[in-house]
């Protein structure tokens, strides 16, 4: 789904529930580039155009409105230590994009400059949700309804160089930073509404603070990079062929000043389309394709899987003697790794040249398999047990190129295996020890077979992914 910068970072940030702090550097600002107030002009008169642009879209450049801008559905699923979340979004509106304030604009021809700094005195968010999930690993979140997302105070900033080659001009520096003050959330029947539903609210906006400091450096190096590759390509283009267009407009302006309006345009709508749904489509397709392809025939490598030998040592009193004894589970197998499935809609960022995609997975069916036995004193009872999987949570990331070709498997994480419910047989007069064996396998399914599945599935599948190149566009 292609969105402009401002778009793509505040509904991470909103997804996440952040509270963004840091700005650019000014140490990033050359000591030598003294400003050029005529070039200063003419780009916030190019800037302001936009702004209005803005308001009706342009269809030239396949820019959609941008304010209000109208997103259809968003999935958006959060597994990390201070929260799990399932989040569901409708007919989602951003407001105000357009009400943004030029606060400081460095432009010089002679060091192929540019430096700005935006401001927004405020973003809104409205939409239809519905989630569900846990904070702290303890409260339960729960709800659906309309919800209103407020963030105010946002600043961005932007640095961008020219440089030259032997033959060519090109983007040798661009630097991009998002903050923003404050972030209000509400959502209508949130935990079935009341006192509570307000307290907990206002707790919701910081609950994602750490995990966006550590995705934001990522975020923006995959955002500066796509876009320099983007402004490059254009400034190596013969301009006939770039912007036709614009030939008109520019033909009583310099050339350099030619350059920075198509560096300024290629900054604000490189990343923009209309087509949310075929992408959308086209991503989610891909995903049970790739699934149904690398999972066909993979029996005895990922399905079943083998699993570590299991022991633990306990003490038990019986008949007031302490006894030693060891509890031991061998010839372990999980079965149905292969019957994972697409849950829920495909997280798509287009970066312009390269697409991010992002997918929550569920397994159909999955059980576990050992074999067993209780020792005490070096006797005892041999076992079985079976374990049925009754939940999980894997995700899965997947980089391609926009236009189609070889896609790169990034990761596959099994978070966790859940609702595992266990049976144990040939215990006998030893009932007593069902819980412990019980807990010795609970512990190994839930996160090391989770663990070691996911490597092995992983290597599996980047194996598998170079088989099944992104489709094309059919537009």
């Amino acid at each position: 789904m292609k969105m402009n910068i401002v778009l793509v970072l505040t509904l991470l940030a909103i997804a996440c529930k952040v509270n963004a702090i840091g700005i650019l550097s000014s140490e990033l600002v050359p000591r030598n580039v003294e400003p050029d107030p005529d070039l200063e002009k003419y780009l916030r008169e190019a800037i302001e155009n936009f702004r209005e642009q803005m308001k009706v879209g342009i269809p030239a450049i396949k820019m959609p409105v941008l304010d209000p801008l109208q997103l259809k559905n968003l999935d958006i699923n959060i597994y990390e230590n201070l929260a799990t979340m399932n989040l569901n979004i409708k007919t989602l509106t951003v407001r105000n994009l357009s009400n943004f304030n030029i606060t400081y604009l460095n432009p010089n021809l002679e060091a192929f400059f540019l430096a700005i700094n935006l401001t927004l005195p405020e973003i809104n968010v409205h939409g239809q949700y519905k989630v569900d999930g846990k904070l702290l690993k303890i409260l339960p979140i729960y709800g659906q309804g309309y919800f209103d997302i407020n963030a105010t105070d946002i600043r961005i900033a932007g640095v961008g160089k020219l440089g030259f080659t032997a033959d060519a001009m090109e983007m040798s520096l661009l630097k991009l930073d998002l903050v923003w003050n404050h972030l209000s959330v509400f959502m209508d029947n949130f935990l079935g509404g009341g006192n509570f539903s307000n307290v907990l609210q206002r707790v919701i906006p910081n609950v994602g603070r750490d995990i966006f400091s550590v995705y934001k450096p990522l975020i923006l190096e995959k955002i500066e990079g796509s876009l320099t590759k983007k402004i490059n390509d254009k400034l190596n283009k013969k301009k006939k062929l770039i912007f036709s267009s614009f030939l008109e407009l520019l033909s009583k302006i310099s050339e350099m000043k030619a350059f920075i309006l198509v560096t300024v345009t290629c900054l604000f709508s490189a990343v923009f389309s209309s087509a949310v749904d075929e992408l959308q489509q086209r991503a989610n397709d891909y995903i049970d394709d790739f699934i149904e392809k690398a999972t066909n025939g993979s029996g005895g490598f990922i399905d079943p899987l083998p699993l570590d030998e299991l022991k633990k040592s306990f003490e038990r009193e019986i008949a007031f003697v302490k006894v030693k004894g060891e509890a031991k589970l061998y010839d372990g197998q999980i079965f149905g790794l292969s019957s994972m499935r697409r849950k829920g809609n495909v997280t798509c960022i287009d970066l312009d040249d390269m697409l991010i995609m992002s997918t929550q997975l569920t397994f159909k069916k999955l059980h576990a398999t050992y074999k067993g036995a209780l020792l005490l004193n070096d006797a005892g009872p041999s076992i079985s047990m079976n374990a049925k999987v009754g939940g999980s949570k894997v995700s899965m990331f997947i980089a391609a190129p926009a236009e189609g070709g070889k896609a790169e498997l990034m990761s596959f994480t099994i978070n966790k295996l859940q609702d595992i419910r266990i049976s144990i047989f040939g215990l006998g007069p030893w009932g007593w020890a069902a819980s412990f064996i019980s807990t010795l396998a609970l512990n190994a399914l839930e996160k090391p077979v989770a663990k070691t599945a996911s490597i092995k599935i992983m290597d599996h599948f980047k194996k598998e992914i170079e088989k099944v190149p992104f489709p094309k566009s059919t537009e």
